[in-house]
C-alpha cells in the first residue's frame, strides 16, 4: 500500500512540474507574439490593472524561488511596453538569480533610466559585472553609485560601493606589483 502511495505522490509532483512547464511555455509564446505585434493590450482586452496582476504573479513566483516562471511573466509585462521601474527591476533581479548576469546588468541599467537618481540599479549592475569578471564595467557602475548617493538614505550604499571600489583598486595594484616582480 505504501508503495502505491509513493508512486501516486510522485505522479502528483510530476504532473505539477508538467503544468508549470506548460505555463512557462505559454508565457514565452505570449511574449513572442507581443514582440511581433501579433497581439497587444487592446486585442487581449487587458487593462493596466491586469498588467499589475501579472506583475504580482511574477513577484510571487520570484518570492517562491520559481525564477524561470517569474522571468517569463516579467518579460511578458515588459513586452507590452511597460516602463515601470519595478517591472524592469524585477526582471533584472530574476535574471540575476538565474545567473544570466549580462541580461541582468543590462536590465538594471534600463531601470536606471526610469529612476536616474536611484543608485541601486548601478550597484546591482556592478555585482553582475563582478560575477562576469568585467572589472572595468564594475568600476564604472560603482562610480555611478557613489555619484548618485547624495542623500543620507543612500549613505550606507555609498560606503559599500566605495569599499568595493577600493578593494578592486587594491587588487589591481597588487597584480601590477606582482607583474613587475615577475611572480
Amino acid at each position: 500500500m505504501s508503495k502505491i502511495k509513493k508512486t501516486s505522490q510522485f505522479k502528483t509532483l510530476s504532473d505539477k512540474s508538467e503544468k508549470e512547464e506548460s505555463a512557462l511555455d505559454k508565457g514565452n509564446l505570449i511574449a513572442q507574439c507581443i514582440q511581433k505585434n501579433v497581439i497587444n493590450l487592446e486585442t487581449l482586452n487587458l487593462t493596466p490593472e491586469d498588467i499589475k496582476k501579472l506583475y504580482e504573479k511574477a513577484y510571487q513566483f520570484y518570492s517562491a524561488g520559481k525564477y524561470k516562471e517569474a522571468k517569463a511573466l516579467f518579460a511578458t509585462v515588459l513586452a507590452f511596453g511597460q516602463t515601470d521601474f519595478n517591472f524592469i527591476y524585477g526582471f533584472a533581479t530574476t535574471c540575476f538569480m538565474l545567473k544570466e548576469y549580462g541580461l541582468a546588468a543590462e536590465s538594471y541599467l534600463q531601470s536606471s533610466l526610469v529612476e536616474p537618481a536611484n543608485p541601486f540599479p548601478y550597484f546591482y549592475a556592478a555585482d553582475c559585472y563582478l560575477q562576469q569578471a568585467d572589472l572595468e564595467s564594475a568600476r564604472l557602475a560603482l562610480g555611478m553609485v557613489i555619484q548618485r548617493s547624495v542623500t543620507a538614505e543612500y549613505q550606507e550604499l555609498k560606503n559599500r560601493a566605495q569599499l568595493t571600489l577600493d578593494a578592486l583598486t587594491a587588487s589591481q595594484n597588487s597584480r601590477k606589483i606582482d607583474g613587475y616582480r615577475g611572480t
